[in-house]
């Protein structure tokens, strides 16, 4: 039986809960369905672990990790997580690929790291960062809060009649709104507001008030963390909240964990590490695996893959700090992605955005003429609405209208959702085959006589990511060293060697690009181990190679007299 569940809409807590419920039902030989911790209003964080039971134990492969939803309005990529994970239970058995990595491999999916902002994105107008708690004041500051002031349901823009106004109406489509040129007098002018009311109104001061759910999850993490005043959402203190704990607790506890996923939205964009530092001042071995598997990684979303110091830093004097992303690569030493959802300039026929191109000149009318086209052609003009006419309670007769940011701007229009979340569930998988992986390889018990073997193996590594995953991860000693271990039969003895030996690292196919000739790089991705042991004939001993990343293998050898 495979699971149906409906990609062409945007699931409420209760909804995904018994989407993942039916996975795990449908198919417990794959799935293991448990909470890694509770919400700050008391929802559980539900984790869809996926490996073929019969393999072995998920502790003892590399393991895989997909989130979404770290921002609460940024559902897009909770159908993302939620669409990899049927991917791979569905397709099992049907898809080499995907049978061979969910054999080999551990995924943990967890689709919604903050359930309670993301149902209060879904449920009411509002709009809000990641979690539900007031902060970083309990009660309301004076000035504008967003509100639905009409009672329609959502929250939209205003526009202002005012003859000393920052706006206009576009000549070319009246819906849209173009800043008043420079030397603009005498024309009809307005100012342009979100949809709401001011408190303690004066009758002339209109500020924008904080926010009521400033906390940022992703700014609250334990790298390069900084306090409210220098980093905003950044929270009391790092993991301050119980979502950010609990998966902080997950990753720190889940050693088999290589890399990942975190979704977010929006942009159309790749980010890798570094938020605070510069491509140079990364290890390049790890600069060189995160571009050849971004690469991959673009190929097959048609985004473009980036540092965020590099290539997406809104200002890189004031670089982010105490992000998830950043933390994974600089604590935990994880090749962790996180890719901005929705490329919805790039469909209309525009670049990304304008921070990433801050030198072109732009031309706010024909980009707003280009996004209304796209809205027109593609969604029927939903995504936009029709400015009307509203007798605002504190500005009098005012006009409510404008772009759709939850349908269109924020999250992928539902028409798209399936598709978006299809092509980088495939960026998963290819990421996650690229993961270290052990084997032991040629393997022998050699009789040299009177009861005396010499066993010798090779240990390899098959995968493209060494067995430390990164060189950061090394640096800061986050992966424990290659483990192999003899285990002798009864009236054994070990002659020479370690019954437990520390093997260091295996490299994997990592290799600088060298044009058309064989790099000079040799990569050691094998390991010879020998011991010489005392031991009955017709006994058998056990070779046991351990590694926290690259996963378990083992070779049982009989003891003969052969020589």
């Amino acid at each position: 039986m495979t699971v149906q569940i409906d990609f062409s809409k945007y699931h409420r807590y209760d909804e995904l809960v018994h989407d993942l419920q039916q996975l795990a039902e449908a198919y417990p030989h794959l799935t293991r369905l448990y909470s890694i911790g509770k919400s700050y209003e008391g929802r559980d964080l539900w984790c869809l672990e996926i490996t073929n039971h019969a393999t072995g134990d998920h502790n003892d492969k590399p393991g895989y990790y997909v989130d979404g939803n770290l921002h609460a309005g940024e559902v897009t990529g909770t159908a993302c997580a939620l669409y990899t994970a049927w991917y791979l239970v569905t397709n099992y058995g049907k898809s080499d690929e995907v049978t061979r990595l969910v054999d080999t491999l551990s995924f943990y999916v967890i689709p919604r790291v903050s359930p309670d902002g993301a149902e209060k994105y879904l449920t009411t107008p509002y709009f809000l960062r990641s979690s539900v708690r007031p902060y970083p004041f309990v009660e309301e500051q004076d000035g504008l809060y967003a509100e639905d002031i009409d009672g329609n349901g959502v929250i939209l823009q205003m526009r202002v009649p005012d003859p000393d106004g920052e706006w206009k109406i576009s000549a070319k489509d009246a819906r849209l709104m173009i800043p008043r040129l420079p030397h603009e007098y005498g024309g009809q002018y307005y100012r342009l507001f979100q949809e709401g009311l001011v408190r303690n109104f004066d009758g002339v001061e209109i500020k924008p008030a904080p926010g009521r759910w400033g906390l940022d999850m992703n700014r609250q993490f334990p790298v390069n963390w900084e306090p409210e005043a220098k980093q905003g959402g950044a929270g009391p203190y790092p993991m301050s909240e119980p979502e950010t704990r609990a998966i902080g607790e997950f990753l720190l506890n889940q050693k088999n964990i290589v890399g990942g996923q975190s979704f977010h939205t929006t942009t159309g964009i790749i980010l890798r590490p570094s938020s605070f530092k510069t491509d140079a001042k990364m290890a390049a071995k790890d600069r060189l695996a995160f571009s050849a598997i971004g690469q991959v990684g673009e190929e097959l979303t048609n985004y473009p893959c980036v540092s965020v110091y590099d290539g997406f830093a809104y200002d890189k004097e004031k670089p982010i700090k105490g992000a998830f992303l950043d933390w994974c690569y600089e604590n935990l030493g994880l090749m962790i992605y996180s890719t901005e959802l929705w490329d919805l300039r790039v469909r209309a026929g525009l670049d990304r955005v304008p921070f990433l191109n801050p030198t072109k000149q732009r031309n706010a009318e024909e980009e707003g003429l280009a996004l209304l086209a796209f809205v027109d052609r593609e969604l029927a003009g939903e995504g936009f609405v029709d400015w009307y006419n509203f007798d605002h309670p504190q500005f009098g007769p005012v006009q409510l209208g404008g772009w759709s940011m939850k349908d269109l701007l924020q999250n992928a229009p539902p028409r798209f959702l399936k598709a978006e979340a299809h092509k980088n569930a495939l960026f998963c998988l290819k990421h996650a085959a690229a993961s270290p992986l052990m084997e032991i390889g040629a393997a022998r018990a050699e009789h040299l006589g009177e009861g005396v073997y010499r066993v010798a193996v090779t240990v390899k590594n098959r995968g493209y990511l060494p067995t430390n995953v990164t060189e950061q991860a090394k640096a800061v000693k986050a992966v424990k060293p290659v483990l192999a271990e003899l285990a002798l039969p009864a009236g054994a003895e070990l002659v020479l060697g370690k019954l437990r030996e520390e093997l260091g690292h295996l490299e994997g196919r990592i290799v600088p690009p060298s044009g058309f000739y064989p790099s000079s790089t040799v990569n050691q991705r094998e390991k010879r181990v020998e011991w010489i042991v005392k031991a009955p004939q017709g006994g058998e001993l056990t070779v046991r190679v351990t590694s926290e990343k690259a996963g378990k293998a083992a070779i049982t050898l009989a003891l003969t007299a052969e020589v």
